[in-house]
């Protein structure tokens, strides 16, 4: 209780107490008017200082067009408001000093243009595809021709420096343990549930993708290797508009997807939402080849799989913004994801003592029934406390998640004559999971004399139910077998941080801790078994950047960061995959810890260069168990391993004509894993890999345009597994722009050459096992979107909460 108090209650104190660091404050009040004296609201007002003409404050006028400005030092100013379509305003120079601590300005006349249509302002420039910052890559997904059609983790698969594995796993400059977060929140979900979720989020819903490879102390510090924020969409212009966007495609099966959104803004109150629905079918082939070693018998497994994978999904939000006044804002926000799915697998293994000898066969058909429902409620205040730049924003969020997942075994052994070895054997299982998260942040930013003070405190609590039933048929009577179990699991983490800023010269300096309290419970009902943990930690982050000369600038980055194991991975049942393969959570399974070092070169604001290395204790990986007398693996996580990490990357955009430009993204890495003893053998891995990105972007005509994406991921270690095959793709696809650029149809088509697929060995001793995985990766696309309303002249206000660098790790399981 201490803690808490201390995280949140001492912030406070220190924005309560602010005002001991403020000088004297001058004002300056005024109003914005057009030729007719008619007020401007939401005009943009700068106060400009004299002569260097520098912003030292700034405001958008209220609905009546006033504004306020203040500023702590003296000096000669002038003030600068702007409205789109209307000539700048700039007032007579003035003075501010203790004689003149108030002034209030003659109305500033802003005069309409003759040559600005109001009907309609049509924005010609694109934003690029691929944008870098200090702290992460940006990517635009919505004027994007690839990204149409396309879901989430389509576009993921493709963007620079990430990469998926078979299970979903989303891995970032090489390495595992990213956060995914969907505007600036967490998903709360398991690895397998927010594939699913990404897998069925439309592209034509996303606005951005943000990849940060070394979050600031403001975000929580869970996520080794950075954090993956989705943006989607949210319109604020003037008016009422909508998006309508619609796809029809098809690989092996047909693929379909449909997304409505809508915005209406009028005066101080915003509303908008979003509806989306797609259906998907596919198919994944699995080849496993294993060897099960007892004394000097061997055993050969060799598995073929296909499994047919149905999804059905629904997705809103709504959400209203109510502008108090200029410097207020309060929102609430509902979101919420709906999930059906069915797949069946069917495999066949034949089993034999020697190559190509078989002794026996197994067949297994194995349906499966799932689906999720996830709703997220958001409250959201924002106060600007003046115009130095001090702000208070609060959020209180209320996650819901239910998922249920029904599996039947129907598994029937044979001899390779085909005749009956033994009795089939039918099972089934049911893993319903509930889980509820409630979080309240807040967040404070102040200018204190020449330092930016960022502070801020965050508490989360979790509660997950899992009730596990496993079940066997016998005379046709369902049995419970000993394996069904109830595992209930709770965690509450207590946050608080602070960050500094100063820039002075060329130089920009930051520095940053987070301190993090967390307490977990595990209780296993059935057999009484309770693991409790209570721990606090610190995660320091500092960032330094100095810019030599316009066309040189450099930057050091460091950051310790937090990977916690998920619910899954925590979870003790013994979950059945087939009679000789079975997974396992580990309920004394520790957090891993990550310090992570970045310098970064960039020249003439184009070309960037960047240097990294990262080492990780009490590394988290899958091992498999083997049980040579009964011959099944068990595969579970352990802290088994150091893992040291080197990368180097160089982004290069390059501009050949008018028309063509391309992108260009080199990654390349080294993860080098050791482990004193796995399973009594010592243990060590590492391999360089690199990792290549290039889009090419064509403007053949005014209203078409075309692009291609080839990406390419050399052989790469991953701790104890591998994937020894270099995996790569070609992605093609074309826009044709009509209706005033009002519609757009684009075709595209994913993988052209159906070359992506991988191969995965296990590298610990004595466990012989190889993995062969292709899925439906060749989809052509046909997307069309219209957009309609009222798109009259745009004043959109740039809405940052004080949660914009927010993210939460809280992981479900199945």
């Amino acid at each position: 209780m201490r803690i808490v108090f201390s995280l949140f209650f001492i912030p406070l104190m220190v924005f309560i107490s602010s005002n001991a660091f403020s000088q004297n404050h001058y004002i300056v009040e005024g109003i914005v008017a057009d030729q007719n004296n008619k007020p401007l609201a939401f005009s943009t007002v700068n106060l400009i200082s004299l002569p260097d003409s520098v912003v030292v404050a700034s405001q958008p006028s209220d609905e009546q067009g006033r504004f306020s400005l203040s500023v702590s030092n003296e000096g000669n100013y002038s003030v600068v408001a702007t409205y789109l379509g209307y000539s700048k305003g700039i007032t007579a120079p003035f003075v501010l000093d203790k004689d003149h601590a108030i002034i209030r300005l003659p109305a500033i006349g802003l005069t309409l243009k003759q040559a600005t249509n109001l009907k309609e302002v049509n924005i010609v420039k694109q934003k690029e595809y691929i944008e870098r910052r200090n702290d992460r890559i940006i990517l635009n997904i919505e004027n994007n021709i690839l990204a149409a059609g396309n879901s989430a983790m389509d576009i993921l698969e493709t963007a620079p420096n990430v990469s998926v594995d078979r299970d979903g796993n989303i891995s970032l400059r090489g390495k595992k343990g990213v956060v995914i977060m969907i505007n600036n929140k967490p998903t709360y979900l398991s690895v397998s549930d927010i594939s699913n979720l990404l897998r069925n989020t439309p592209g034509a819903s996303i606005q951005t993708i943000e990849l940060i490879a070394n979050p600031s102390s403001k975000f929580d510090a869970a996520g080794s290797a950075g954090i993956i924020n989705i943006r989607m969409k949210k319109r604020d212009d003037y008016g009422t508009n909508w998006n309508l966007s619609a796809m029809a495609g098809y690989g092996t099966y047909y693929k379909s997807s449909i997304d409505l959104g809508f915005n209406h803004r009028g005066g101080s109150f915003n509303l908008y939402g979003n509806y989306g629905n797609s259906n998907n079918k596919r198919f994944n082939d699995n080849d496993v080849d294993r060897v099960n070693y007892l004394n000097q018998d061997i055993t050969l497994f060799d598995q073929t799989s296909n499994a047919i994978r149905k999804i059905g999904s629904h997705n809103f939000s709504v959400g209203a913004d109510y502008f108090i006044n200029p410097r207020n804002v309060i929102g609430v926000l509902v979101s919420g994801s709906f999930t059906d799915a069915s797949q069946t697998m069917l495999s066949k293994t034949l089993i034999g003592s020697a190559p190509k000898r078989i002794d026996s066969v197994l067949s297994t058909r194995n349906p499966e029934k799932s689906g999720f429902d996830n709703m997220t409620y958001n409250l959201n205040y924002k106060t600007v406390l003046d115009t130095l730049g001090q702000e208070l924003s609060f959020d209180v969020d209320y996650n819901r998640f239910v998922s249920y997942k029904r599996s039947s075994y129907d598994n029937f052994y044979h001899l390779p004559d085909g005749s009956q070895l033994k009795n089939p054997e039918y099972l089934r299982n049911s893993a319903p999971i509930r889980i509820n998260i409630y979080s309240a942040k807040f967040d404070y930013t102040v200018a204190v004399k020449k330092f930016k003070l960022e502070l801020g405190g965050k508490t989360s609590w979790v509660e997950t139910d899992n009730n596990f039933q496993f079940d066997s048929l016998s005379t046709d009577v369902w049995t419970p077998t000993n394996r069904s179990n109830h595992f209930v699991y709770h965690e509450n983490v207590n946050a608080g941080y602070i960050n500094v800023k100063r820039e002075f010269q060329k130089w920009s300096l930051q520095f940053g801790v987070r301190a993090e309290q967390t307490n977990s419970k595990g209780d296993l009902k059935d057999t009484k078994q309770v693991v409790k943990r209570s721990y606090l930690d610190f995660f320091p982050t500092f960032y330094a950047t100095h810019k030599f000369s316009p066309d040189h600038e450099m930057g050091f980055s460091y950051g310790r960061r937090i990977d916690r194991p998920s619910y899954e991975d925590l979870n003790p049942f013994l979950f059945y995959v087939d009679p000789y393969t079975f997974s396992r959570g580990n309920p004394f399974l520790n957090p891993q810890y990550t310090n992570s070092f970045d310098l970064s070169y960039t020249l003439k604001n184009t070309y960037s260069f960047a240097f990294g290395y990262s080492f990780t204790d009490d590394v988290m990986s899958s091992v498999n168990i083997n049980d040579s007398i009964a011959k099944t693996v068990i595969v579970t996580n352990a802290n088994i391993a150091k893992q040291r990490s080197y990368t180097a990357s160089a982004n290069a955009p390059v501009k050949f004509t008018s028309w063509w430009k391309s992108n260009n993204n080199l990654n390349v890495f080294r993860n080098e894993f050791s482990s004193p003893d796995i399973f009594g053998v010592a243990f060590s891995s590492g391999q360089w890999s690199y990792m290549f990105n290039s889009n090419q972007s064509f403007n053949i005509l005014k209203d078409l345009r075309a692009e291609i994406n080839f990406s390419y991921q050399s052989p790469v270690v991953l701790g104890t597994l591998k994937v020894t095959n270099a995996q790569h793709g070609i992605d093609i696809g074309v826009n044709k722009s009509f209706a005033n650029n009002k519609a757009n149809l684009k075709l595209s088509v994913r993988d052209v050459f159906n070359t992506r697929e991988q191969t995965i060995v296990n590298l610990l001793p004595g466990m012989d096992f190889q993995l062969h995985q292709k899925g439906e990766t060749r989809i052509g696309r046909l997307t069309f979107t219209y957009k309609f309303g009222n798109n009259k002249v745009k004043q959109a206000r740039q809405r940052n909460t004080g949660s914009e660098s927010e993210s939460q790790r809280i992981k479900g399981a199945n």
